[in-house]
């Protein structure tokens, strides 16, 4: 006889879900450092945002590549006040330091 694996379904919010499963797989630090990838361009006003290649990250550093000079010149200042938005909302720091290239 087989027995059937019954589930109780509640109303859980997918959001904790998500949390749960990446608690277990320990993929928060990933998840967490591609959510900031992902928040990056929106920190930046829009005639900006075409002039950045490509953003990463690794080990904490988010890499920003851009072919502008004034706007690598206006990121290398806005450093620590980019860092603090990046971070905010997060339990603890995600994001270390900004490399601008």
């Amino acid at each position: 006889m087989l027995q059937e694996n019954h589930r109780i379904m509640t109303d859980v919010p997918l959001s904790s879900l998500l949390e749960e499963f990446l608690k277990k797989n320990h993929k928060e630090a990933a998840f967490n450092e591609q959510t900031a990838v992902a928040r990056f361009p929106e920190l930046l006003p829009e005639n900006f945002r075409s002039y950045i290649q490509k953003v990463r990250v690794v080990n904490g550093v988010l890499f920003v590549s851009c072919d502008n000079a004034a706007l690598r010149f206006e990121l290398t200042n806005r450093r620590s006040e980019l860092l603090a938005q990046l971070n905010e909302g997060f339990a603890e720091a995600v994001i270390s330091d900004i490399v601008v290239r």
